[in-house]
C-alpha cells in the first residue's frame, strides 16, 4: 500500500480485535470478531485498507475522500 500505518491487535475470551491507524491519511480501521485465536480481524482490516487505498475510478476516489472526512 505504501502508507505509513500503526497497528494493534489482541484477543480475549473468544473475541479478537484489530486497530489499524493511517495517520497521514487521517484514517483508522477497527475490526472486532467473535472468533477465538484467529487472525481474522487483522485479515479483514487489511482487506478493507486495500480497498480504501486502491482508488480505481473517480467515483471510488470521491467516495473514499468523503469517507475520510
Amino acid at each position: 500500500m505504501g502508507q505509513r500505518w500503526i497497528s494493534l491487535s489482541g484477543e480475549v475470551s473468544s473475541f479478537t480485535a484489530a486497530n489499524s491507524i493511517f495517520p497521514d491519511d487521517h484514517l483508522a480501521i477497527v475490526t472486532l470478531t467473535i472468533l477465538d485465536a484467529t487472525g481474522a480481524s487483522g485479515q479483514i482490516a487489511g482487506r478493507i485498507a486495500a480497498l480504501l487505498f486502491s482508488g480505481t475510478d473517480k467515483a471510488t476516489d470521491a467516495a473514499t475522500a468523503q469517507a475520510r472526512l
